[in-house]
């Protein structure tokens, strides 16, 4: 558990049940399936889905209380596929739920469609949200708009437009892993030869500055890792460092995918966060938005 005089942040804001496409489920959770249903011949794939949900909601909950966090925020993928209902129904599968004074809020990640800032939420469905932050430079989809230059000067241009209309949008609550999605694009795409240090400080610059501005959050993430030589994401912490200097609110997120996912990093960025004396003032309450 976090110490509680050594924590800066005790949520993890960017969470994903079997809801999302990329949700993941152990072979543990398919044989309580079986134990629980073996007498039933057919089990149907939206009933298959909410009961991997209800499974996946109350073990996020108990690693929550294990790790001492206090907020949740499940923010399950808003693509061009996907049926608004699956919200109502996360928001009424917690309410059934003891949560051990754990706060569970019920977001969404949005796609952002183009460099307009038009993201796939409707404003009917994000007024319903607790939150909703955008899935910043999602480039790999094929309805997502994407920079059409091999030039890393122009990437950059682009990427950053992009983020900085989607905080004008008045639908948008904060903005997910800002350029953390645009670097592995990059490289995995055009240029296998560039990380996160490449990035002109100007750029990161501008992104606390527009945060300030609009006063859309940002999320940070950190692992020790990323300082190898060979980690795409090498040189981030100057992006944390830019973030101190500035005053815009700042958010943590896993984006976890399965529940053992849950603040896998939130040690690490809590330490670098007080390397650079980042205050919890800076931190973002979706609850007092």
């Amino acid at each position: 558990m976090f110490k509680e005089r050594s924590v800066v942040i005790n949520h993890d804001l960017h969470l994903h049940t079997p809801f999302s496409n990329c949700g993941k489920v152990s072979l543990g959770y398919l044989k309580t399936i079986y134990e629980t249903y073996v007498d039933e011949k057919y089990i149907s794939v939206s009933k298959l889905r909410k009961i991997l949900v209800d499974i996946a909601l109350r073990e996020y909950l108990s690693n929550a209380r294990r790790l001492g966090l206090k907020t949740l925020g499940f923010t399950d993928h808003y693509n061009i596929y996907t049926n608004p209902a699956i919200f109502d129904i996360l928001r009424e599968k917690v309410e059934e739920m003891n949560t051990g004074g754990v706060t569970v809020l019920v977001a969404t990640e949005a796609d952002v469609i183009d460099k307009n800032g038009r993201i796939t939420v409707s404003k009917e469905v994000a007024e319903k949200l607790d939150y909703v932050i955008t899935g910043q430079h999602h480039y790999h989809l094929k309805y997502v708009e994407r920079p059409l230059t091999t030039s890393f000067e122009e990437y950059l241009d682009y990427c950053l437009e992009d983020i900085v209309n989607s905080m004008k949008n008045p639908m948008v609550s904060g903005i997910g892993h800002p350029w953390l999605r645009a670097i592995r694009y990059y490289t995995k795409y055009i240029d296998p030869n560039v990380s996160f240090r490449d990035i002109p400080l100007e750029y990161l610059y501008k992104t606390c500055e527009y945060s300030e501005k609009y006063g859309k959050p940002i999320q940070i993430d950190y692992s020790p890792l990323w300082e190898k030589e060979d980690s795409i994401y090498k040189g981030y912490t100057k992006f944390i460092e830019i973030i101190s200097e500035q005053d815009c609110l700042i958010f943590y997120g896993s984006d976890a995918h399965r529940p053992e996912d849950l603040a896998r990093t939130l040690q690490y960025v809590n330490d670098v966060l007080k390397r650079f004396k980042i205050n919890r003032e800076r931190i973002w309450n979706p609850k007092n938005r």
